[in-house]
């Protein structure tokens, strides 16, 4: 009878467990990563837990981990004094608009440089990764002096969400993930598409976008997470406090002193769980689409 032996991934292989010196590289090893989590989770924990606090226990000397009361009350009466509703669906749209504008043009962006290969794709695949490697402060200026008075056509497109959309359809590592992916699409279906007469759209909508499902769930899934986390071009560019995403709403609370504490550390908590059920939801997708960008090129 034929034995089938799936291949070994790990550092470590299953005979090397045998020997005690590898048993204390495991163990050792173990430790580390146990370590390295609990110093990620510990302090979103706290910050959790320190909501549900009161007064009296925030400030009390010494402090404790865990609040004495657990009230669901605690959640109430922060969502009331936050007025997190409209900041909300502010992040939700600029989410989706990340997600339509990445998709379209980083999508076609990585087709053209693909299978298309104008005049000068070259040069323009160069740039692309130059950009990559540019330090982002670099394009700080030129960028908010853009937004402020749009070149040619002289639109002021502050406290809006264009500019937002606008930078996160211009992401060099998207079209480079777009592009890596459409490279290990065979050549036999793109040519067979042109016999049957499609157009270069044609064959992106039926063919290429069908076959991208995993690049396309990561890039999606990374844009609304980075939506929910962005700070710095939203703060700049949303003047507006109903246009303002959380992240923005929730730094701009700490002024007001009628926030107290337990209320403040509830909105981050607020803040945190979206993207953590987005995570838990779809973490193969997450860590299927960052295999595919670092193996492929």
């Amino acid at each position: 009878m034929k034995r089938f032996h799936t291949k070994e991934t790990s550092i470590l292989a299953a005979t090397d467990l045998k020997s005690l010196r590898y048993k204390i590289l495991y163990w050792v090893l173990f430790g580390i990563l146990v370590l390295i989590a609990l110093c990620s989770v510990i302090p979103t924990i706290w910050a959790v837990l320190f909501g549900f606090k009161g007064s009296q226990e925030i400030y009390a000397v010494p402090t404790t981990f865990f609040p004495k009361q657990f009230s669901l009350i605690s959640i109430y009466d922060a969502w009331q004094a936050l007025q997190f509703g409209p900041n909300i669906i502010s992040t939700l749209i600029v989410s989706l608009g990340n997600v339509a504008f990445t998709l379209v043009i980083c999508g076609l962006g990585g087709y053209v440089l693909s299978r298309l290969k104008p005049k000068g794709a070259k040069t323009i695949f160069v740039i692309v990764v130059w950009t990559m490697m540019m330090p982002s402060h670099v394009r700080m200026v030129p960028l908010f002096m853009e937004f402020i008075d749009f070149p040619v056509i002289h639109v002021n497109m502050m406290n809006s969400y264009l500019p937002l959309w606008l930078m996160a359809a211009a992401n060099s590592f998207n079209i480079m993930l777009f592009k890596n992916h459409f490279d290990s699409v065979s050549m036999a279906l793109v040519e067979a598409a042109r016999l049957d007469g499609c157009n270069n759209i044609r064959i992106f909508s039926s063919i290429m976008v069908p076959l991208s499902v995993p690049i396309i769930a990561f890039v999606a899934i990374t844009c609304i997470n980075g939506a929910w986390s962005e700070f710095f071009w939203p703060y700049l560019v949303l003047n507006d406090v109903k246009l303002q995403t959380l992240p923005v709403r929730i730094f701009l609370l700490k002024s007001k002193p009628q926030i107290k504490m337990n209320t403040y550390m509830m909105g981050l908590t607020f803040a945190c769980v979206p993207p953590a059920v987005l995570f838990a939801i779809f973490q193969k997708k997450i860590m299927g689409g960052i295999n595919i960008g670092g193996v492929k090129g």
